[in-house]
């Protein structure tokens, strides 16, 4: 993917899971343009339309229903990969050796 990437792909989930442009920006902080800019950057990247949107609601076309099937699962395990990678290196190890005075 030269545009879109990883980003245009969680884009399109959140879309997908709140069901509109402007609710999955809020989700992600972000301005709806900047949502709509992803989706057209992956397909773009793509070569087909992934949503077919009107101005009342949004449906998956048979090409944005297929990557959705792959991409969901995928990124949900990228993102626990990355929970466990932070949780490792927060965790304290070794041995602790405390040298006190006989009082």
């Amino acid at each position: 993917m030269r545009g879109a990437g990883v980003n245009g792909l969680s884009v399109l989930v959140e879309v997908v899971r709140h069901g509109s442009l402007t609710r999955a920006a809020a989700a992600l902080g972000v301005r709806p343009p900047a949502i709509s800019y992803q989706l057209k950057m992956l397909e773009a990247d793509i070569g087909a339309p992934l949503l077919t949107r009107t101005t009342r609601s949004l449906s998956l076309t048979d090409a944005g229903r297929a990557l959705l099937a792959r991409a969901a699962p995928a990124l949900a395990e990228l993102e626990d990969a990355l929970h466990a990678a932070r949780d490792t290196g927060d965790a304290v190890k070794g041995g602790v050796r405390l040298t006190l005075p006989y009082i």
